[in-house]
């Protein structure tokens, strides 16, 4: 196999571990193997020796599925190619099941705002109780959609999360909390995604775009919903009117905050405060000052004039007195400065020399983040350097005592909210030194995804959390035409079975992203690349059910490889292939398939390619109830499996042995492979696999008429599916109170 001096291609011989079970009434989520190895360990075809092995998983396929089987999982080979870098030894990785709540899992409570200061009833400008207005508004099964709009800074945000309170328990807790602050990608797609996740489907991250669109609408319709979005002005025009849209489709109350009306909503204008109201809030602001006793009557009512009713903009004038302790100053040199008040006040907070050169960077840098930064991340995107510990201490205690940033989760994360974020925003774009921070934003999320690519819970976990982060990241990266970070952090992150974005199940954000690192790969005019990304691309619509696009990625992918020569991949991409193919009922297209890529895997020696093409052509047979054929495929592919000793492999065929025995009524000879399988899959720690296999002799026990036993070992099989909050925990529990246990 020929490679270009200037690509290196990092290519897959070992195509993916086969899914436990084929119908057997629990469909395995996925199992991932990857393998990365250093040079000279494989084949002496590929180039220099070096090349990374990213193993995928595959689905099986049998006779048509019972009622009560979830929806069958997906399989990805994946293809990177990319610059390599410093590998570890070969190891095996089994991840858990992939984590998806049940339909009817704990509601996860939205992540409202909180506010350092107490809240202060506002009135309209007919002096009546706009809170009071908005909780008679948004009744439940009212479905009434309400804007609160006003200039920025005025206490929206401030009002919705209030009147959540009330709301909440009238709604039966049903509130869902969304911001697009500091989000220049949210979009339809990213709303339905949180209400989903905060009415707890997450199950529902994975499907298509429509057929999410009309699944989520009848979430809310289950029961009476309010859905908050905070910040709807700063959504791109295209996506506010796809949100517009849903929503006047969907029957669920909606609140939103913007500082324009929004078409089709009843609009509740909020002005600034009123000086009784003003009174009340600076009170309050001032309680947490050094010396309470220089803001008397006199300055306080400087102070609201000064920042034309604006609260927000009162806090900032406060950390400024606050710092001066010579009210009269802060106030002349507000008087001379040009704009409004909010850019007025921003400005001279951000000059202030008490705010420091740190406290100005950590700033800019803050507004990079949403919604907030880890503290090391800040340092980093600030340029602090080594002893960026001590320098951020003292450069966010200047920030919050200007009331410029707060710090959320124990201080340990800090945020700037919305009228701060835009300015200072606004700030760092006319900064020489943007596109420096910018860079540094880029580079350090890029680290901390490729760092956590492998997979394993703690990494998945780990990136979830900074998941907006790291997509705003990418974002930058675009916008800036930086390819190779875009690039680069696609395969962290968006493959099709071990990326976070796949694995947790935000499929959507992982077809855009990997639409993204498409288009940097043909800006780069990378073939191998293209290629590569088109076919991680095509697995991830292919997951989706989205076949036609799978299809057309698929065969780009092909094209190229084929053209350059890289079997390897060609044969990886025929099987997949095979799998559409059989999806789409077209059995002799998908043995044809299936037969030219196991012809590549044995022209090049690679006899865990073989393995896996033998053990599809199993289950090709099975289906077709071909069981004589498919049990001798199986033993093949078992064979080379033990030659090989791929221990997970050898589980996984074990398994089906006995699944096949099993639809012959082979009772003993099923319960022997299956107690084999058992073995080697406790040995492997692999969790998900033990509660397949738990499960399927547990329904041996119970064809046998030994209820008791079968209880038991159902019940052991649910317990480690509800540990690792997998879908598949249901079919468990109907199974074990089928046999009289306690599931139901």
């Amino acid at each position: 196999m020929d490679a270009s001096p200037d690509l290196w291609t990092s290519l897959l011989d070992l195509w993916g571990k086969l899914r436990e079970g084929v119908r057997d009434n629990i469909i395995a989520d996925i199992i991932v193997v990857v393998l990365v190895a250093l040079a000279g360990i494989f084949r002496k075809a590929l180039l220099s020796g070096i090349k990374a092995l990213y193993a995928g998983i595959k689905r099986l396929f049998s006779n048509p599925p019972s009622p009560e089987l979830p929806p069958p999982a997906r399989h990805e080979v994946v293809i990177k190619v990319e610059t390599p870098q410093p590998s570890p030894a070969p190891t095996q990785h089994t991840p858990p099941l992939p984590s998806q709540p049940e339909p009817n899992s704990t509601v996860s409570l939205p992540e409202i705002p909180r506010h350092p200061v107490g809240f202060v009833p506002r009135r309209d400008k007919e002096d009546r109780d706009i809170l009071n207005i908005l909780r008679g508004t948004l009744a439940p099964r009212d479905n009434q959609l309400v804007t609160l709009y006003g200039p920025g800074g005025v206490g929206k945000t401030r009002l919705a999360v209030e009147a959540t309170r009330p709301s909440g328990e009238a709604f039966a807790q049903r509130v869902v909390w969304a911001s697009a602050d500091g989000r220049p990608d949210f979009k339809l797609s990213t709303l339905l995604d949180s209400v989903a996740l905060q009415l707890g489907r997450r199950d529902l991250l994975t499907l298509a775009p429509e057929a999410k669109d009309e699944q989520v609408r009848a979430l809310v319709v289950e029961s009476p919903t309010l859905v908050v979005l905070d910040n709807f002005e700063t959504i791109v025009p295209d996506e506010q009117r796809l949100i517009e849209a849903w929503f006047a489709k969907a029957q669920c109350s909606a609140l939103f905050t913007s500082r324009d009306k929004i078409t089709g909503t009843i609009p509740i204008y909020v002005p600034g405060m009123k000086r009784d109201e003003a009174e009340e809030f600076l009170s309050k602001v001032v309680a947490q000052t050094q010396d309470p006793q220089v803001f008397t009557p006199d300055v306080r009512e400087r102070v609201y004039e000064m920042a034309e009713a604006n609260p927000h903009v009162m806090q900032w004038i406060v950390g400024q007195i606050d710092e001066a302790r010579v009210p009269g100053r802060v106030f002349e040199e507000l008087a001379v400065g040009e704009g409004a008040a909010a850019e007025r006040v921003f400005e001279r907070s951000f000059k202030l020399p008490q705010l420091g050169d740190d406290g100005r960077d950590a700033l800019l840098a803050l507004s990079l983040f949403a919604p907030s930064a880890p503290r090391e991340a800040l340092a980093e995107v600030a340029g602090f350097g080594n002893d960026w510990e001590k320098r951020l201490d003292m450069a966010v205690k200047s920030l919050h005592a200007l009331w410029l940033a707060k710090g959320v989760d124990g201080n340990r994360r800090l945020t700037v909210e919305g009228l701060t974020r835009s300015m200072a925003a606004s700030r760092l774009s006319k900064d020489p030194r943007g596109n420096e921070f910018r860079r540094r934003f880029v580079a350090y999320f890029l680290r901390y995804a490729v760092e956590r690519e492998e997979p394993a819970p703690e990494n998945y976990d780990a990136l979830e959390v900074e998941k907006d982060n790291l997509l705003g990241a990418s974002e930058v990266a675009f916008a800036s035409g930086d390819w190779g970070s875009v690039t680069r952090m696609a395969y962290a992150l968006a493959r099709g079975a071990t990326g976070m974005l796949s694995v947790r199940g935000y499929w959507g954000e992982a077809v855009k992203f990997g639409e993204q690192a498409l288009q940097a790969a043909r800006a780069l005019q990378d073939e191998g690349q293209i290629a590569g990304l088109s076919h991680n691309l095509a697995i991830m619509y292919q997951n989706r059910g989205e076949v036609a696009e799978a299809r057309r990625l698929f065969d780009e992918s092909l094209e190229i490889t084929r053209r350059l020569g890289y079997q390897g991949v060609v044969a990886s991409t025929l099987y997949h292939l095979s799998i559409l193919a059989q999806e789409q009922g077209e059995l002799e297209q998908a043995r044809r398939l299936l037969d030219e890529s196991l012809e590549i895997a044995k022209r090049l020696g690679d006899q865990g390619g073989v393995a896996i093409v033998l053990h599809q052509l199993a289950i090709l047979a099975q289906g077709r109830g071909e069981l004589k054929e498919a049990h001798r495929l199986y033993d093949e592919s078992l064979e080379i499996e033990k030659r090989l000793g791929n221990q997970s492999g050898i589980a996984i065929s074990l398994h089906q042995l006995g699944r096949l025995a099993e639809k012959q009524s082979e009772i003993v000879e099923a319960r022997r492979f299956y107690d084999e399988s058992l073995e080697i899959k406790r040995r492997l720690g692999n969790q998900g696999g033990v509660a397949l296999t738990l499960h399927a002799l547990g329904r041996l026990a119970e064809k046998e008429g030994d209820n008791e036993g079968a209880a038991r070992l159902f019940r052991e099989s649910l317990s480690i599916f509800e540990r690792l909050d997998s879908p598949h925990a249901e079919i468990a529990r109907r199974s074990l109170a089928r046999v009289g246990g306690e599931g139901s």
